[in-house]
């Protein structure tokens, strides 16, 4: 810009010189026509705007119909127009006028790239030509109607049109609303209003563009031709890269492969639910319907709706496990104005192809049936696969019982769903319970290499730009809409495949070379007969029950053990109080346990501080008035039934709760009479009931370990949200959604800061000493931490995390003995997730090795389809498209081949040497002299820091 700023004004003034023209002769040196008459030049198009005579700008345009001109009159040029000075389009015969025909010309509003034009059109009247829609097509526009047409487009605008509308998202309506500033830029308004016309024209074209691009017109019938694998007369672009029995890849090349080589030929599916692209419920056209009605991506929709009613209403239900899903804290009031209230789709998670016949719209939520719908639709296209894979963000719930909806619904696709695998995305496990994070983790899982599974989130942000246009279309109007924009998602991946995963092979490669050599010293640091006895443990996590806690995995530190008993929070506790103190008994035969009894009472106290805390609100809406009703009648039966329980085991306190009045209609306020309450003489050794007060505070401890663990997890995810959300900026509307998910996390935090502090309190009064080393009093300066994610910074040495961080739940009542237990411990499981990670790397290497060549033979297959095509049509421009669309793919299956050997190359070369592309601007010889001087450079600066490598390749 430095450069630019100088020059300024010079540029300004060439550009307003070009407004007049000193020039009075006609450039056409052959035109005798006097100076006076040499009055027009072109606008746009001519290069240099030469000045002519009316007979030479209309000889000159005789085949540039749509190039607008400018006429001089006293001081400035004025627009004019073609068809002011006579111009004619004739149709037909090469632009020349039909001697067949007396019907006078038709004024036309051709719309063109540049602007609207009003052009006067001739048809030709020949006998046996064509009708008037078919003339105008044969000549490069096409009509808004097919009777009687007044109205048409130019091919070159419906394809500029297609190119802003699905790489911007630009809408129909403000691209018209473009061409008509341009055509009247001081009124627009008063410019020709075809956006009606435009937009019906729009739709014909993408169904044509859509039956020729796939191979689905009647000219071409390429289903004669694909494997069987390939769903009739499907429009998609299939995934080249992912394994399709029949397509690229043999049912014995897939079965001789053993389960260790799964990751090999795994299908990986990804499914995630997008509520962007919602339905507003509008007036809408009754007599609209869609012309491509479940040939693509979406499914058909009377089969969709058929099926749906069959299954019967279901409510989604709510996530019981994770933070990040799309059912927790969903708001039906959203979907208020809302026909349908977003899609669901499913996409191959490695690569991020929409999958044919994977896309189906939701109404008030993800409800499984749905998702069951999209994906058994999927699974008829893969059934043959070995192993396959769903990676969705509530899969822990999703599968539960998935086999027995898909016998009732979808028997087709049993076996297919037999062999499906549920995990979790990478980001969304983050916010599940522990059992989900080892037992559905991508990175704890054979086979699953460096898949991430998020990828169908980044591909929502290209789609949801259109959303707002998309949201009042008509119901067929936008299934239409939204086949495109995955057809050019799909179009995109294919064409960028290579270069991402040449780029992956590479990072791969290095990075295995690394670990491998950091992993091997890890070994030789804890000795053999340590590596021995773990490499003899089972590396699979498993589930051992239904609750959170029953599973089993070796990438987490085993504090189940009496050895750790310290560690343990207040559900252990009650456990163990209830084996120690006494026997426990039912609620029905017998005397109640002590520590079932204030285990009782502790969960009605959380009850009421929930309820106060919702009324100490300054405003509350109609669900939180409700929660409050719900909470009240919860803690009046949960109340009486403490007390009928206290009455029966603690005779003394009879009196007491029958005198009790402080409650009155607000049970929130009602006393518990625990020790705590009422203070430890009601419960001295002479009452015979000495022992609640310890059986109290043992629970409370277990509580304040429990609200320890819940400030640090609240902390962490904090830290983690403000981090995500720095590092990918969104819209505004996103970044207000993600701040309220932040200002929820932050009230997390206080909740389990007051707790902590409410139940320390309680402590004191049982007996606890101000000067505890464990429970300490907690302040509001002291709830955070140091990021992990960043660099150290000066000082950090210095500053001491807070003391909670440290304790770990108990840790300081350790003995020497068992901390070094522990500390074995927290090594074993570090060596386990080394280890993970390296075979996940290694299984990366093998995965990408496979989808060279598989994507290869894909492209090669396509090519030969597409020649069949074109051998075997007998129109004669089907057979040049054809033969053009086995080009396309023979090009991109030698751009593979060629990207494999490359990448290959570059991954045998030291991780150190910069690998530079050569600009397309730049010339081969500036290229290497670059290379040259990389070179020099690193001769001379041998041993580079490893953080630049990790730069580089991270």
């Amino acid at each position: 810009m430095k450069k630019f700023k100088p020059e300024l004004p010079k540029l300004q003034h060439v550009i307003l010189s070009l407004q007049w023209s000193d020039k009075s002769k006609c450039s056409n040196v052959q035109c005798m026509s006097p100076p006076s008459s040499c009055l027009f030049r072109c606008q746009e198009g001519c290069f240099g705007r030469p000045l002519m005579c009316k007979t030479c700008i209309l000889s000159s345009h005789h085949q540039l119909p749509f190039h607008p001109i400018e006429e001089r009159v006293s001081r400035f040029f004025k627009p004019s127009a073609l068809a002011d000075l006579g111009f004619v389009l004739h149709l037909g015969h090469d632009g020349s006028p039909c001697d067949n025909t007396e019907e006078l010309p038709r004024t036309f509003v051709i719309g063109h790239t540049n602007r609207l034009h009003t052009i006067p059109v001739r048809f030709c009247g020949c006998h046996g030509a064509e009708a008037d829609h078919i003339q105008l097509t044969a000549a490069g526009l096409f009509p808004a109607t097919v009777s009687r047409p007044e109205s048409a487009f130019t091919f070159e605008l419906l394809d500029t049109f297609e190119a802003h509308s699905l790489v911007s998202g630009l809408s129909a309506h403000h691209y018209f609303q473009s061409l008509r500033q341009r055509t009247n830029p001081t009124f627009p308004h008063k410019a020709p209003d075809r956006v009606r016309e435009f937009l019906r024209v729009t739709r014909v074209w993408t169904e044509l563009a859509s039956r020729r691009r796939s191979g689905q017109d009647p000219l071409f019938e390429i289903d004669r031709f694909l494997p069987q694998c390939f769903p009739r007369h499907s429009r998609c672009i299939v995934c080249p890269t992912c394994p399709l029995v029949g397509f690229n890849i043999t049912r014995e090349e897939m079965y001789s492969l053993k389960e260790d080589e799964a990751h090999k030929a795994q299908l990986v599916l990804s499914g995630d639910g997008n509520y962007g692209l919602h339905l507003n419920a509008n007036r809408g056209d009754p007599d609209d319907f869609e012309l491509n009605d479940g040939h693509a991506f979406m499914v058909e929709t009377d089969a969709f709706e058929a099926a749906m009613k069959a299954l019967g209403l279901q409510i989604p239900t709510l996530s019981t496990c994770a933070r990040l899903t799309a059912l927790k804290g969903q708001n039906l009031m959203r979907f208020l104005n809302c026909i349908i209230s977003g899609v669901f789709a499913v996409q191959c998670a490695r690569h991020g192809f929409f999958m044919p016949h994977g896309v189906v719209d939701l109404e008030l939520g993800e409800k499984f049936i749905c998702v069951d719908y999209a994906l058994a639709n999927v699974l008829e296209m893969y059934k043959d696969c070995r192993w396959i894979c769903f990676v969705y963000d509530i899969v822990c719930q999703y599968i539960v019982n998935v086999a027995e909806r898909f016998e009732k619904s979808h028997p087709r696709v049993l076996e297919a769903i037999n062999k499906v695998q549920g995990l979790i995305p990478k980001l969304h496990i983050l916010g599940h319970i522990a059992k989900c994070i080892h037992t559905l983790s991508l990175s704890y899982t054979p086979s699953s290499g460096r898949t991430y599974g998020e990828m169908i989130e980044s591909t929502w942000h290209m789609t949801n730009k259109a959303g707002a246009s998309t949201a009042e279309m008509n119901h067929g109007h936008r299934h239409e809409k939204l086949d495109v924009l995955f057809q050019h998602i799909n179009r995109t991946k294919m064409l960028t495949w290579v270069y991402d995963a040449m780029r992956k092979y590479v990072a791969a490669v290095h990075t295995v070379q690394k670990r491998q050599k950091s992993f091997n010293d890890l070994c030789e640091v804890h000795g053999a007969t340590l590596v021995e006895a773990w490499l003899a443990m089972d590396e699979l996590p498993k589930v051992t029950g239904t609750g959170k806690s029953d599973f089993e995995s070796p990438f987490k530190v085993n504090l189940d053990s009496t050895k750790f008993a310290n560690l343990q929070g207040e559900s252990a506790v009650l456990k163990e109080l209830e084996d120690v103190v006494e026997n426990s008994h039912t609620l029905d035969d017998g005397p109640t346990s002590i520590s079932t009894i204030v285990d009782a009472a502790l969960k009605v106290e959380t009850e009421q501080l929930h309820t106060l805390k919702l009324l100490g609100l300054r405003q509350r809406d109609s669900n939180q008035e409700q929660e409050v009703e719900n909470l009240r009648c919860r803690i009046e039966a949960d109340l009486q039934r403490l007390r009928t329980l206290q009455s029966d085991r603690f005779p003394h306190l009879r009196s007491l709760i029958q005198e009790d009045q402080t409650a009155g209609p607000f049970p929130e306020k009602a006393k518990l009479f625990l020790p705590s309450d009422t203070g430890l003489e009601l419960w001295a050794i002479r009452n015979g009931h000495s022992l609640v007060p310890q059986v109290e505070l043992k629970l409370r401890q277990g509580q304040a370990h429990d609200a320890l663990q819940s400030l640090r997890e609240s902390i962490i995810e904090f830290l983690y949200m403000v981090k995500a959300r720095r590092l990918n900026p969104t819209s505004t509307k996103q970044a207000t959604r993600s701040q309220q998910f932040l200002t929820s996390l932050a009230a997390e935090k206080y909740s389990a800061f007051d707790k902590y502090n409410f139940v320390r309190k309680r402590m004191l009064v049982l007996g606890l000493k101000p000067e505890d080393p464990i429970f300490r009093p907690l302040l509001t300066s002291e709830c955070w931490m140091k990021d992990p994610t960043e660099e150290r910074e000066l000082g950090d040495g210095s500053t001491p995390d807070p003391w909670f961080w440290n304790i770990g739940k108990g840790m300081t009542a350790l003995t020497a003995e068992t901390k070094s237990d522990f500390l074995l411990e927290c090594q074993r499981v570090q060596w386990f997730r080394d280890r993970a990670e390296l075979q996940r790397w290694k299984e990366e290497i093998e995965i990408l090795e496979a989808e060279f060549p598989r994507t290869a033979r894909a492209h090669e297959e396509m090519a030969i389809y597409w020649i069949n095509v074109a051998e075997n049509t007998l129109h004669k421009g089907g057979q040049v498209y054809a033969y053009k669309k086995a080009r396309m793919f023979e090009e991109l299956q030698k751009s593979v081949v060629d990207g494999y050997a490359a990448a290959q190359l570059d991954a045998q070369k030291n991780p150190r040497e910069r690998i530079v592309k050569p600009p397309k601007n730049n010339s081969l010889a500036k290229y290497n002299q670059t290379q040259a001087t990389i070179a020099q450079i690193q001769a001379q600066n041998e041993g580079g820091s490893e953080s630049e490598d990790e730069e580089m390749y991270g």
